[in-house]
């Protein structure tokens, strides 16, 4: 009986497995979700697995063809990992296959066999009779040379027998579905079969016989490479044509192989089909015709034409496989009743709704077929009898009739748009192989971007300096597409076209092209010189069909989306079409150059592009058991290269002091403002920030106030520190973590202000009817800036005053009026009816202006343009203020001084009227709007910029942090196997190689478990400013490999991230190729700036080109 090893050693076991592909030896297939469910129960987060199923993937003992793939579906182990794992568990079905060779010396494994339906041709028959046995099933390492014998074995035991004894027997060979055999050489045979793709392994064989007597074979005579086929046959037979899965052959042409062609009307490639093949002279010509196309496009080509001819889907996008529900299609107008059209042209536009794959329309057993003359052409357009243009469900194939296997099969139901109204819609079913089916854009004109609102069609300041609209929160995509835009060595690999000849249209990890012609088709415009500002609408919609996180208009990260766009990209021009099993590389105690160099080798036999040539170095990752000290050494393969960036809890705070003109002084003098910088820790509350402002200035902390200004007015939230509440107070403020460091926080200075006016609320006690004075409490008043009739334009930051007890109305006015009259030009005069208001009962500090008039004057009319203001109590029209001594004011959290057009002319400012942006300066604020001269305290010091942040981290701080020795972490824990158990390994990482284009991401979002809810995760963004070189980051020191030697590098371009976690902006700097000069991209703003505004706090992702050797310093 087998004992079965606890979980951790059975993946000691299988871990210590190694080894790499071989020819010759043996591989297994494990079903992907039970190998997952394995993996979850070794690393003892799952329960048991259970017997191996892999009855999801195979089918009579072989694995299914159709919609089975490598990674997704199974992976395969080799042999003794079988062994291991089926002794333990056993399976429900058992796949193997050898490591062969294709034709190109790549291995494989060869898991897909090749069936072969056999059909016999002897002395007494004409035509070619199937035969009464099941298929041959061989692999795909079969030789022709050797299916002869095979074939003899079959045939034993069927009617056929008596055909074996012949002398001379040959066999005959074609696709599945197609009864039109050829004879090949062995060699193109023998890489036919050996090549054919998955879901393309059905051929037919014909066994044929001699006769004796006439010594003639009944097949007839061996086809030459003169098929002489005349357009009416070309025209009928092109449905059967196209449905034959036989690539194009340049040494062997034959009718009715696929293919890529150029057209030669308009340039470009389309899917076609060899419909003649002819002998000129020395060369070989054939006809080609382009699928959906009529007569007149056909087109004679050489056989050796490498610009214009290529095999199937290299040059074309392999669109009929890749078709996915509601993209659109064209469709020939003959699918639908002439009748049923109210559009015109022979090319509609129909979006997929749904397919049937098991149902498929026959050439060869149709009942009848239509030929329908479409207007100015001779197009072919066929479709099965009892299938009309309107059937809702898919027509049912003729019984006991063989359908041919397509090289796409199916049927896929159409909403055809028969007309301008919403209603005018059919669906109708279309083979899925048919030429009435085309590619969106194919017959029918492709959109031109609009570009009245969304670019701007003049040449830019710059070759390439280009601004992109933003299309709804792209920000992030446009930042990070003028960084790779001004990736020269990118950007001409794409303009000058190389990238095509490069295009993976097979590859199942990429996208079928579509991004990599997307994104070259951006990078054509943008250095066409056509644009300054550029739409990249459809490059957007190609993002999100290739990555669904990036299909709506969410705000995302622009490090994200550089990596899966590269990822994205090198997949789509990965120059291995067929990806070889590889295993891990690990060190063993092997010297390093030897094991990076057979790692490279290793990630080099799947990844080929030129994203790997320009943009992928090397990591090393050392990992050390902290029990045994066992060591394990590998590398990894990168595109960008991220660092960390020290956090440091310690950070500082821009704060504003604004210190009004006292109550009584109308000279005019204006208010204080005067700005510091403290360091406080990201846990400091408002308490903590006016003790400090405290200590700093000698006011008293009971008379500081804390506000968070947007624009001009107080924020919607409350204060930050409020004195007038519990000396404990803390408001909304709950410390600085989530405080932006570019903004300033204001601190008023607010004495208490008692006017001893007004009524003075008494209460009354409920048992004896006793009235008593109510003890008034302090309320902080806001007081709002704006013009007449606006809502949201503010004249200048608001000001606050602090009222203890009550206050009558012209109490009121008349202390407004004592701490505007600075905003007045000296010359200003102030109309007598409006200073009238302001006699009677003056309080402490008072002068004698305006105290001649010792009567009660009611406000000013709404209508009275001569005043210079009015109040309106918490900004609403109908609280118009009155002036009375009689009347006492309730005071309001806010009020709204609305200034005429008379007192408008009045004020110092002399800059229009306007709406001051929330992220402005209070310098930028002074000069609009004459607020008073800002200085500056000497809290300052060295090392401080203008907006108080200290002169950085240097970015080989974070070169030192990557590098440093760490532990892993608890969720990180590594399987150790000397120790056989997991261990919280030690690790350190270091730079082996770098690439040309060095991509730096500096790791600004933080993410630590909550101090108070382990289940929370606390997230921030690291707003330090991190200094780095323009020209010359040396990386000499931090490299291992042999690549220190050409390891300067040079700025060219910027991301920056401005803002914190919950919302932000993205920007880019790039340096112009034309001038060196530095540019900002701000969405379709481009604006020329200094090389030092390139440092800034809101670098996020930094891109550097190697300095080559001999290279001067630009």
């Amino acid at each position: 009986m087998t004992v079965v090893p606890s979980p951790s050693e059975q993946k000691a076991q299988v871990e210590a497995v190694g080894g790499e592909l071989t020819a010759g030896e043996v591989y297994y297939v494990v079903a992907n979700d039970w190998w997952r469910a394995w993996l979850d129960y070794t690393q003892g987060s799952g329960t048991d697995p259970g017997i191996i199923d892999n009855s999801s993937i195979v089918q009579d003992g072989h694995l299914k063809e159709d919609g089975v793939n490598e990674g997704t579906d199974f992976i395969i182990k080799h042999q003794r990992v079988w062994d291991l794992i089926f002794g333990w568990y056993s399976a429900t079905d058992t796949v193997c296959g050898n490591v062969e060779l294709n034709s190109k010396n790549e291995l494989y494994v060869d898991l897909f066999p090749i069936r072969f339906t056999i059909f016999t041709v002897g002395p007494n028959d004409s035509t070619p009779v199937k035969c009464d046995c099941a298929p041959l099933i061989l692999s795909r390492a079969v030789k022709m040379r050797d299916l002869l014998m095979h074939v003899g074995k079959h045939l034993q035991g069927t009617r056929a027998q008596g055909l074996l004894s012949a002398t001379d027997k040959r066999l005959w060979v074609c696709e599945g579905g197609v009864l039109d055999f050829n004879i090949l050489g062995e060699d193109v045979m023998d890489d036919e079969i050996r090549d054919a793709l998955t879901g393309l392994g059905d051929w037919n064989m014909l066994f044929e016989v001699k006769e004796k007597n006439t010594n003639l074979w009944p097949y007839g005579k061996e086809k030459s490479t003169q098929v002489e086929v005349d357009d009416a046959y070309a025209l009928s037979t092109i449905s059967t044509l196209r449905r034959r899965a036989v690539s194009f052959v340049r040494e062997e042409p034959q009718v009715g192989q696929r293919m890529d062609a150029k057209n030669k009307n308009d340039k470009r490639w389309y899917e076609a089909v060899v419909v003649k093949v002819e002998d000129r002279e020395d060369r070989v010509a054939i006809l080609v015709h382009f699928l959906s196309f009529g007569k007149d496009d056909d087109a004679w080509f050489f056989v050796d034409d490498d610009e214009n001819i290529s095999g199937p889907y290299t040059r074309v996008a392999d669109w009929r496989s890749q078709l996915r529900k509601d993209e659109e299609v064209e469709v020939n107008r003959s699918t639908v009743k002439s009748t049923d059209l109210k559009l015109k042209g022979r090319w509609l536009v129909g979006k997929v709704k749904r397919f049937d794959r098991t149902r498929t329309v026959n050439g060869e057993t149709q009942a009848k077929r239509k030929r329908i003359e479409n207007e100015g052409g001779d197009q072919m357009n066929i479709y099965d009898e009892g299938m009309g243009p309107e059937s809702t469900t898919p027509p049912t194939p003729p019984p006991n009739s063989t359908l041919g296997t397509h090289l796409h099969p199916g049927m896929v139901l159409l909403e055809i748009r028969t007309g301008t109204f919403l209603s005018q819609r059919k669906e109708v079913w279309v083979d899925l192989d048919s030429e009435e089916l085309a590619q969106r854009y194919t017959h029918t004109v492709k959109p031109k971007p609009s570009y009245g609102p969304q670019g701007v069609q003049e040449p830019p300041i710059h070759s390439g300096v280009v601004g992109l609209r933003n299309l709804g929160n792209t920000c992030f995509m446009n930042s990070m597409l003028q960084c790779l835009s001004h990736t020269i060595p990118l950007t001409d690999y794409f303009i000058r076209g190389d990238y095509e000849a490069d295009l993976n249209r097979k590859n199942p990890l990429g996208t079928g092209g579509k991004l990599a012609e997307s994104f070259a088709v951006l990078i054509s415009e943008i250095w066409s010189d056509k644009y300054s500002v550029f739409a990249p609408t459809d490059f957007k919609q190609q993002l999100g069909r290739a990555f669904t996180q990036f299909q709506g208009y969410q705000q995302q990260d622009s490090h994200e989306m550089f990596s899966l766009l590269v990822d994205g990209l090198h997949e789509d021009l990965n120059r291995v079409r067929k990806k070889p099993y590889t295993e891990a590389v690990e060190g063993k105690g092997r010297p390093d150059k030897v094991v990076a160099d057979e790692s490279w080798d290793v990630f080099k036999l799947r990844n080929d592009s030129i994203i790997v040539d320009e943009m992928m170095g090397l990591l090393r990752s050392h990992l050390t058991c902290p029990v045994c000290k066992e060591e394990t050494v590998k590398y990894d393969a990168y595109s960008n290269w991220s660092i960390p960036v020290p956090k440091n809890k310690k950070r500082p705070l821009n704060l504003v002091l604004y210190r009004a003109v006292e109550s009584g002084d109308s000279s005019g003098s204006l208010p204080r403002l005067e700005r510091f910088v403290g360091d406080f820790s990201e846990d400091s509350d408002g308490g903590e920030v006016v003790e400090w402002l405290s200590g700093k200035t000698g006011l008293p902390k009971s008379e500081l106030l804390l506000v968070d200004m947007h624009g001009n007015k107080k924020a919607t939230h409350d204060f930050f520190y409020d004195p007038s509440q519990a000396m404990d107070y803390k408001g909304y403020f709950d410390g600085l973590k989530r405080w932006d460091e570019d903004k300033d926080m204001f601190a008023y200075h607010v004495p208490k202000i008692k006017l001893g006016g007004g009524v003075v609320p008494v209460a009354q006690d409920a048992m004896t009817d006793d009235l008593t004075p109510v003890e008034s409490e302090d309320v902080i008043v806001e007081i709002r800036f704006v013009p007449a009739e606006t809502t949201y334009k503010y004249l200048r930051l608001s000001d606050f005053i602090r009222l203890e007890g009550p206050v009558t109305t012209k109490q009121l006015h008349r202390l407004i009026w004592d701490r505007v009259r600075f905003m007045f030009k000296d010359d200003y005069s102030v109309p007598q009816g409006f200073l009238e208001q302001f006699g009677g009962h003056k309080h402490d500090g008072d002068t004698d202006v305006m105290d001649h008039h010792p009567r009660d004057t009611p406000s000013p009319r709404e209508d009275d343009e001569s005043c210079p203001y009015r109040i309106v109590d918490g900004g609403h029209v109908s609280g118009l203020v009155d002036c009375s001594d009689s009347e006492t004011w309730e005071p309001k959290d806010a009020i709204q001084l609305e200034f005429s057009a008379t007192g408008i002319q009045g004020l110092r400012m002399d800059t229009p009227v306007q709406l001051c942006s929330s992220r402005a300066t209070i310098e930028e604020k002074d000069e609009a709007f004459a607020l008073g001269e800002v200085s500056v305290h000497e809290s300052f010091g060295v090392g401080r910029t203008r907006q108080g942040k200290r002169n950085g981290i240097d970015i080989y701080e974070c070169f030192d942090r990557f590098r440093e020795r760490e532990q892993l972490g608890e969720n990180d824990e590594w399987f150790c196997p000397k120790c056989k158990e997991l261990v919280r390994a030690f690790k350190r990482m270091d730079l082996w190689s770098t690439p040309d284009t060095l991509v730096i991401h500096l790791k600004r979002f933080y993410y630590e478990r909550s101090r108070f809810m382990r289940s929370w995760v606390d997230r921030e963004k690291i707003k330090d400013l991190v200094t780095f070189p323009i020209d010359g980051l040396d990386l000499s020191t931090y490299i291992l490999g042999d690549s220190k030697e050409d390891a300067i590098y040079d700025c060219y371009g910027v991301s920056n991230h401005i803002g914190g976690l919950g919302g932000g902006h993205y920007t880019a700097y790039i340096k112009s190729t034309d001038n060196n000069r530095w540019y900002c991209m701000d969405d379709s703003h481009t604006s020329e700036v200094d090389v030092a505004e390139v440092i800034s706090p809101k670098a996020y992702v930094l891109f550097y080109k190697r300095r080559q050797s001999g290279q001067p310093q630009e």
